[in-house]
């Protein structure tokens, strides 16, 4: 429930903003997205690592991008768990790197994505596998007795 002093207040707010003229007032400026990757991006360093044979520093680093954004996908137990995953991914997509077709698909972002995010599930799976069967070690040698 709200009390008188609230609903005051808010009137009072409400009678403050009416007593601006319209060039007082500022409004939020809605601008173009900023992705964190761009197809343009992407295949300007494809292109660049066909014509070198090996992929470009870049071109890791926005391997790296995606499967850091993927990567919030999962629950990890800890944080080395998560670059783990995310380094497993961006390695094997390092030696995938040239398999892109592009009579199949022009779309070079989702193949990279699809790309990490497969190599993100296997390492992921392989990680926590046993994890239902299994105890931590670093459970049992705690000195904090839970209860």
């Amino acid at each position: 429930m709200c009390d008188n002093n609230d609903n005051e207040n808010i009137v009072s707010k409400e009678n403050e903003i009416s007593k601006k003229s319209h060039s007082q007032v500022t409004y939020k400026k809605f601008s173009k997205q900023n992705y964190y990757v761009t197809e343009t991006e992407i295949s300007k360093e494809y292109y660049k690592s066909i014509e070198n044979g090996k992929p470009t520093d870049k071109l890791i680093n926005i391997f790296m991008k995606i499967a850091t954004r993927f990567a919030g996908v999962y629950k990890y137990v800890n944080d080395c768990d998560r670059r783990s995953c995310i380094n497993y991914a961006v390695a094997e997509c390092w030696q995938k790197w040239n398999t892109f077709n592009p009579e199949i698909t022009s779309n070079l972002f989702s193949f990279y994505t699809t790309l990490i995010s497969n190599d993100l599930r296997i390492a992921w799976n392989n990680l926590n596998r046993y994890k239902s069967t299994s105890i931590s070690l670093d459970a049992l040698m705690s000195s904090e007795k839970k209860s």
